[in-house]
Parts: C-alpha cells; structure tokens; sequence
C-alpha cells in the first residue's frame, strides 16, 4: 500500500470516527397495492370489503369512500387469501396466506386470531372462510379448523379426511343438506354435521366421472351442490354426481345466489349456458341477490342488474414488487418491477407524487414496445428506465404531460440477439460520465456486437465491442469511476468477470483505448466474477455487490496505468446476496441485501447497523431496492411485499448555516430532544450559555441533528437561554441560534 493511500484512509478514518452521529429512523410508512383482488364479500351496509395482496379496503357505494388496511395499518399480514361476512354477528373475517386472521367490526375495531399463523403445520395458508350456527369453518392447508365465534376460541380441527393424505390442502368448503364438503386435490368428500368431523372415518368420499380430481370450487343452486374442477362443472344427487357444463378455459370458481350460478374462469364470468356476461381478466367474484363482484387485477367490478362498472380501488401502487427506484430533483419517486428473478414482470414504469400513484404502461404509450420495466434512473435531468427485451424508454420528468420516447435498435446502435421471431435487447445499466454522455450496457449472447453504448448531449452514438474479448455480451451492471473507466458486471451466473474499458475521451481513436478483466482468478478478495451491483462513493472507490457477499476497489485508477488494484472485502457482508447500495451525503452505504439493510460507514467501513423485520416494521428481509431523498431524509426502501418509507436524521448539508431550533423554548419534561436544522458540511457544534461557558459539543455530517437537553456530563442542563454555534471545517464558516430551555 502507498503511503500516499495509506494518509488518504487515515484521514478519512479519523474525519468519520469525529463526525459519526447516531442513525435515528422515524415515521415509518408502507405503500401496498390495493388492485389485485383475491377475495371480497359485501357487508349488511351495502359496503364492499376487498382482500388484495397489498392489505384490504373497504369501499362505501353512498359516499364513494375508501378505508384500507396494510400491515402498518391496523393489521398485521398483507396478502389477504379469504373474506367473509357472517350476517349473525355482523363481523368480518379475513383469512391470510401465512394462516394470520383478522376479525372487523362494522365500526372498523379489529381483533387479531395468530393460533394458526403460530402453529407447525407446513401450510397455514386460510383458503375459505364460512360460517354455520355460530361457528366459522375455515379451510386451511393443513385441513379445517373450527372457530367458536361466541367465545372466541378453535374448538376443533380437522388434519385427516377419510382416506386423503393427513394436514392435506383443503381448497374450498361448504355447507348443504346438513353436511359439510371439502375439497382438494384428491377430490371431494363430505360429512354430515350431526357426527365429529375430526374422525377421519365419518367422511365420505364422493366419486365423480373425471380423472381430473383436483376441486377448485362449490356451491348449491335448487337444491343441487354443484362443483368443478379447472374445466368441468358437476352436479350431485343422491350422493351421485353428473357433468353439466364442459369448459375450454381454466374454471377458478363457482358462485350462486337463488335464481342461477355463475363459473368464474380466468377471462371472466360466464352464466350457467356456458356464455360470458363479463369478458375480462378475474381471479374470482361474488354474489348477493342481484349484486355481483367480479374480483380483477385492476380493482373490484360491481355487476348489477345486467350493468358492469369500472374497477374500483383507492389510489395505490399497480403493484407490490419494487425492484429499481429513482427520485427525480422534485422528490418524485420512480419504481421499475422486473427484476433477475422475474424478467418478465410486467409492472409498467410507476411514479409516486405527492402521495398520488400513476402507473405508466405499452396501453398508454405505444411506444414501450414491452411492459417489463427493469431499471430506473435520472440522468442529466431526464428519466431513463429500460424493458426487457425491447429498449429504453426516457423522457423528461419535469414536463407534464410526460411525452416518452423509445431506443431501440431500430432507432439506435444497439444490438440484440435474434430469436425466432423477433430480435430481445436488454440494456441492463445506464450512467453519466463527467462530459455527460449517456452510457448504455447492451447484453447479448457470445456474438458480435457492443457492450456499451455511448450517447452524446447532441444525440450522437458510439457503440463499442468488449476489447477483452469481442464476442463476450454477457454483462449487466454499470459504474463509471472518476478517471472515467466504465466497469461492466458479467450477467449474474455467468461466472466471467468485471470488465473495465476507458475510451480516453477520443470515440473514434480505438488505439488508446485501455481494457481488461478482473476475477476471482486475480483478485481473491472477489466473492464472485458477476455483481449484482455497482457503485461509486465519494471518495472514489467502487463497491461491488455479489450473490456472496461485497468488495470494494480503492484505486479502480489503477488499471489505466497497469498498477495492481487494491481490493477489499468487508467481512459484515459475507455470504449476503446484495441488491442494492445507496450512498448518502454523510457517509454511510446503505446495503440492500436478501437479509435486511446494513448500514456501512463508506469512510472506515464499521458496521453502523442492520434493519430488519426483528427491530423495525419491515414484514420481509428481501430487499429489492433502495433509494433516497435527502433534502428531507426520507429513504426508500422496495421489496416484492410492497414499499416502506421512512425519516432519517440523514439529510444533505447546507452550502453555508442557517440554524434553525425547534422546539422553542425546549422543554426538557415534554421534548424528547431539540431539532437543529440548517447545519453546514461537517460541523462541530457546541452549546453554551450566555456567559461563554461550555456545555456540551456534537459532530455530525448532516443538515440536521438533535440535542437531548444533557450537558457532558449526561446531566440534564438547568432553565434558561443558550447558544448554539456551529462551525464548519469544510466551509469555514459559523452559525450561531439561540434557544430557550425551560426545566422544571
């Protein structure tokens, strides 16, 4: 190691050991979405309850009204699987996939049942919910628990069905002629109430003339139980079923109300002759007298009287996955879906403004060629975001109405790999050099063709083939350091390398290029040759992120005068699969990984400390993404179970003070702490009293801090008027507030 690098790390080492401040998170928030409904039923009201995968809203026909519930809003799970209303207690009882059950009043009271989403069956998933003489019926993966609605307590539970597997999936129940019927897989079976539904013995198989045995629905309609496989409608009497209805489309449900049944397929709803009256996607629906639900992708469609409506649903997110984030200079927050684990999501491009959610999809914009939106960015004031398969959208963000424009290789030089059909380009990254220019990544498979794709401010194009080895197009990730190298990641799994290639300023001189590979073969403190990620920190270096852990180059310099780099692993990520890294303006990398977020110091790399679903209100570890807003130290945070929000005490320093405390006076018995905004970059403050004396000092990097009221010696400081002076070894400059503190 130089001594030269070695002063550089010194000083950065002692600079963030003085100004490291205390990470504070506040003010959590979750964002779900409400489109998808799996389940609804409609209250004594008149008002709809829906379950989504995103919580459950209530929406009230007389005042267009909606009331929703998330995991941070009253509940405690989020993709809601059964809903159901029991007209004897007027209670709501939603049932959820990992076996939670949330029971709601009328006036919204909610009362949380966990006895099975706590119990060792290996599924607790609640399929169907129904009630029968005070009782709820609730169908599980694991068999039928009873519930004793009165007391409020399981009274039994049934794990064995005649002949079937034990804690088999039931998929659906129902009540009819004084029996109680469960289906699943194996196919239909049934006991009579008056006997105890947990001796396997008093069930009774059902035969049916199908191979296909696998019940995914039942009702009754006059006096005749009805249900059906995925293409076939049956009909029992005397115990002895019969086929009535053949169809071509997958059947998910049967619904019935006194006058007709209705079979739900994947298209739609179709009426008992085999005919749609409802040609749309749907996942369900449900019946009352003459109002009907059609449960969709988009929100819930009322069917009334021969009328079909839009599909309702409050203002949310179109859906729950959150793979690439971005926030433009306004504070809008831009969402792509796709990710490596779902190419071919088809999410759209999402903007969230002013707490208002817009989805932007190929129905809109032609031009999309492809609704499969994998990542997103700002670059040069302009909105990039690309699709798999067909290109990258960009526009820019600040002119309404948005106006979008496509790359693609019919309008540019990219190149994609031939299918069949039609040809599949991915441009997996995008970043900004110094002068501006645009810098693509173009994957492909081992054929000719770029790597990288250089777009000037005038429009120009520059692609450029890997000089390592020209036919090698696995890549994904991008960085361009600040000697302008750009280093390529190898597709995830492809196991090559990081590329690096540095053009000196000169596209069309090839002779001075500089390029090469690294790996594990080279540089063994590389857990993998394919990073998930890339990015670049204040000082300079670059932090790779890998299925198996993270590295960082100190010198990435180095290569272009063929110098050994200096590469580092930090050891608090070992064997972590990394996403995502943020890096804030007071030095902290805020790692995405498959286990919650690390905290990272990028100047002395000490662990500052880990977010997960054990000390905050995150429902999962898997975090997808990560972005910030530090005017006002709002992160953001993506996962595939919706986004979270939340306040930081992080928050990007002013060129110069302008100190502002709150409260004013600060009272010690009522204020947990004064607010000290304005600060400059990398202050020192001190507080005093009117005479000069000291009292206490604090360091922070960010715009704002807090002080808790206590003096050096942690004592709580007596009533009266202080001083807060800043000063700022960065700008050489001071701020000086008074306060008023009252303690008494």
């Amino acid at each position: 190691m130089s001594k030269k690098y070695l002063l550089l790390v010194l000083f950065f080492l002692c600079k963030s050991s003085i100004y490291s401040q205390n990470l504070r998170l506040f003010d959590w928030q979750l964002y779900t979405s409400y489109k998808n409904i799996i389940a609804s039923t409609v209250d004594d009201s008149g008002n709809l309850w829906c379950g989504t995968n995103g919580g459950i809203f209530v929406y009230s026909p007389s005042n267009n009204s909606f009331k929703t519930f998330n995991s941070m809003n009253g509940i405690l799970s989020n993709n809601v699987t059964a809903i159901y209303f029991d007209t004897t207690s007027k209670l709501i009882f939603a049932g959820f996939s990992d076996g939670m059950i949330e029971i709601f009043t009328k006036d919204f009271k909610i009362q949380h049942v966990t006895s099975i989403s706590t119990s060792n069956f290996p599924n607790l998933k609640i399929n169907k919910i129904i009630s029968y003489d005070g009782f709820l019926y609730i169908a599980t993966g694991f068999g039928i628990a009873v519930y004793d609605i009165n007391k409020g307590i399981f009274s039994t539970s049934v794990v064995k069905i005649a002949d079937w597997d034990r804690t088999e999936n039931i998929n659906y129940i129902h009540i009819f002629d004084n029996k109680i019927w469960a289906a699943s897989k194996s196919g239909i079976a049934f006991c009579e109430l008056s006997k105890f539904i947990e001796i396997p013995s008093n069930w009774e198989i059902l035969e049916f003339p199908s191979n296909n045995k696998s019940i995914c629905g039942i009702t009754d309609f006059q006096n005749q139980l009805l249900f059906c496989n995925n293409q076939e409608v049956f009909a029992t009497k005397n115990n002895s079923a019969t086929s009535i209805l053949q169809v071509n489309q997958d059947i998910i449900a049967l619904i019935s109300n006194d006058f007709s049944f209705w079979v739900i397929t994947q298209n739609g709803i179709m009426d008992k002759q085999g005919n749609y009256i409802y040609t749309n996607e749907c996942n369900g629906g449900f019946v009352n007298n003459n109002l009907m639900l059609a449960n969709t992708g988009k929100g819930i469609v009322i069917i009334k009287d021969g009328n079909t409506g839009e599909a309702i649903s409050p203002n949310s997110p179109s859906n729950n996955v959150f793979s690439s984030l971005a926030i433009d200079d306004n504070g809008v927050l831009w969402s792509a879906s796709a990710h490596l684990q779902a190419l071919f999501f088809k999410g759209g491009l999402t903007k969230f403004e002013n707490g208002v959610w817009e989805n932007y999809t190929s129905k809109e914009y032609p031009v999309f060629i492809t609704d499969n939106f994998y990542n997103v960015a700002i670059i040069n004031g302009m909105l990039y975001s690309s699709s798999v398969g067909g290109g990258v959208a960009y526009c820019n963000p600040y002119k309404r109405p948005l106006q979008f424009s496509f790359l693609s290789e019919r309008n540019e030089k990219f190149v994609g790999t031939r299918t069949e059909t039609d040809t599949f380009l991915f441009v997996g990254d995008f970043k900004a050099d110094a002068r501006g220019n645009v810098w693509f990544t173009n994957w492909g498979q081992q054929s000719a063709g770029p790597i990288l794709l250089a777009r000037t401010k005038d429009g120009k194009s520059y692609p450029f083939s890997n000089c390592y080895k020209s036919d090698e197009r696995r890549i994904l990730k991008l960085e361009i350091d600040n000697f302008g190298t750009k280093w390529v990641g190898s597709y995830p799994g492809e196991g090559i390398g990081i590329f690096y290639f540095n053009e000196k300023n000169t596209f069309e001189n090839i002779s001075d290029d500089v390029c090469g590979l690294i790996s594990t073969s080279t540089y063994s403190s590389l857990p993998d040759n394919s990073p998930t990620v890339i990015k670049k920190d204040p000082n300079g270096c670059l932090w790779l992120g890998f299925r198996q852990g993270l590295s960082i180059i100190f010198n990435p310099s180095a290569v272009l005068s063929n110098n050994q780099l200096i590469v580092r692993q930090i050891n608090h990520l070992n064997n972590q699969y990394i996403n995502d890294i943020l890096i804030d303006p007071t030095g902290n990398a805020w790692i995405a990984t498959q286990s919650g977020i690390f905290v990272v110091s990028y100047n002395t790399f000490e662990l500052i400390q880990i977010i997960n679903n054990n000390n905050s209100p995150l429902k999962t570890n898997s975090i997808y993404s990560i972005c910030g807003n530090f005017d006002n130290g709002t992160i953001y945070i993506g996962t595939d179970n919706g986004l979270y929000s939340v306040r930081t005490n992080i928050i990007a320093p002013k060129e110069k003070f302008d100190i502002i405390c709150f409260p004013q006076p600060f009272k010690l018995n009522k204020d947990e702490f004064l607010s000290i905004d304005g600060l400059a970059p990398y202050t020192e403050l001190k507080i005093i009293t009117v005479n000069g004396e000291f009292v206490r000092s604090l360091n922070t990097s960010s715009r704002k801090t807090y002080w808790d009221g206590r003096d050096s010696n942690n004592k709580k400081v007596s009533s009266g008027v202080y001083f807060v002076v800043g000063t700022s070894e960065t700008t050489n400059s001071t701020g000086v507030q008074k306060i008023v503190v009252i303690n008494e």
